[in-house]
């Protein structure tokens, strides 16, 4: 305990503040997100195919503010993106308070996914900044704590308001962004490195993106993630109404099975950083993808509340093992004037998982036994584990090459 105490205060203080921001909103958007497709299928009457393509629309538009929020922390700075991205997400949070109809919703949905990830890619992009390369692993395991904490708590209000009203969940998580946006528009600094060329690669390149797809190893490690994902998509989208439709579980239910996920990121996700920091990041992405399999898989045998319980214990386990290896793995590749554009790219992965995972899952549990869904995500997962495996030592020769490892 008292080496994790003292590794903690050899952070800076503005990773702490970041920590802090995340925390605030991953409790409004965990209180939205969970019962957000209960919303559209049961209250505004939305098919769960309709459901999954505009899940799956709004999903392929954050895709292009990645890009552009990543394109944006390189040119413009970290600080004036990651505000940026906060004042617009609250406006969205306030619009959807005041849609009635599943047509009216449809441009709040375009917009949420132009704007909604507008400040990842900066944040990212600060912490990597302000932490040299081997602690980035522990620093981005505590903003994974910091917003894990947020959806162990998020589920819980969000259900005990969704019971009530949807519209004052909307405002509630309108207001935590902006409690955010003040806090940083303080008290946080730029970080964003001096001196470094407006374009940050010839002219051919265009705005950089060019030269960030050329890196082979990335763009493989990219696809391997989007397989191992999107079993993790349906855990936003499919499961709740599988839970709700197919067994009778209730919203409160699932926020526990997402408390559950939650609770054991902030207990465990340090020590697990710590403990993996040594062994080639590949393997470790391999073991958390297989890990998923494992999970996914156990999705599609569950029935009763404790069994999904223990499925959500095994995904977590995965999470706990593979996503801070992936941030760090990212900004260890990256240079120091690509590191936004590599983290939007970064970013993409979950965008793309979660549009194919929306559209797919949600077409398929109008059509066919839901069971399916989870047995296909298990597939996937240890296709991407046995890809992680095979690149092993194209990883190992990378971090080797720029003196990572």
């Amino acid at each position: 305990m008292h080496r994790f105490t003292k590794a903690f205060k050899t952070f800076p203080p503005q990773l702490w503040l970041l920590c802090l921001g995340a925390l605030l909103t991953s409790i409004g958007n965990a209180a939205v997100f969970p019962f957000f497709t209960v919303y559209l299928n049961q209250k505004l009457g939305a098919s769960m195919t309709l459901v999954g393509a505009l899940l799956s629309l709004n999903s392929f538009l954050s895709l292009f503010s990645q890009t552009i929020g990543g394109e944006l922390a390189d040119r413009w700075g970290r600080k004036s993106t990651i505000l940026l991205g906060l004042a617009t997400g609250a406006v969205v949070w306030l619009w959807m308070g005041t849609v009635r109809s599943i047509v009216a919703i449809i441009p709040v949905l375009i917009a949420a996914g132009l704007i909604g990830n507008l400040s990842g890619p900066a944040t990212q992009s600060m912490i990597a900044d302000l932490i040299p390369s081997e602690r980035r692993t522990e620093a981005y395991s505590l903003q994974r704590i910091a917003v894990n904490l947020g959806f162990a708590i998020g589920p819980a209000i969000g259900g005990f308001i969704a019971t009530r009203s949807y519209v004052l969940l909307f405002i509630s998580a309108a207001v935590l962004v902006l409690i955010v946006a003040f806090i940083f528009a303080l008290f946080i600094r730029e970080t964003k490195p001096e001196g470094e060329p407006i374009l940050a690669v010839d002219p051919q390149n265009g705005n950089g993106y060019k030269a960030v797809l050329k890196d082979r190893l990335f763009m493989a490690f990219c696809l391997l993630s989007i397989l191992s994902m999107l079993g993790y998509a349906q855990i936003m989208t499919t499961l709740p109404v599988y839970m709700k439709k197919w067994h009778n579980i209730s919203e409160a239910y699932f926020g526990t099975l997402m408390s559950i996920n939650g609770g054991m990121i902030v207990l465990l996700q340090f020590p697990i950083a710590r403990l993996v920091e040594p062994f080639n990041k590949a393997i470790s992405l391999a073991v958390g993808s297989l890990i998923y399999a494992f999970g996914f898989t156990m999705v599609g045998f569950s029935g009763a509340f404790y069994l999904f319980a223990i499925s959500m214990a095994v995904i977590t386990l995965g999470e706990l093992v593979t996503a801070p290896v992936s941030t760090a793995f990212t900004a260890d590749l990256a240079p120091e004037h690509l590191r936004g554009r590599y983290m939007g790219v970064s970013g993409l992965t979950w965008g793309i998982s979660f549009a194919l995972g929306a559209l797919v899952g949600g077409a398929a549990m109008d059509r066919i036994d839901p069971r399916f869904i989870w047995f296909g995500s298990g597939v996937l997962s240890a296709l991407a584990g046995i890809g992680f495996i095979v690149i092993k030592q194209f990883v190992k020769r990378r971090f080797q090459k720029a003196g990572a490892r």
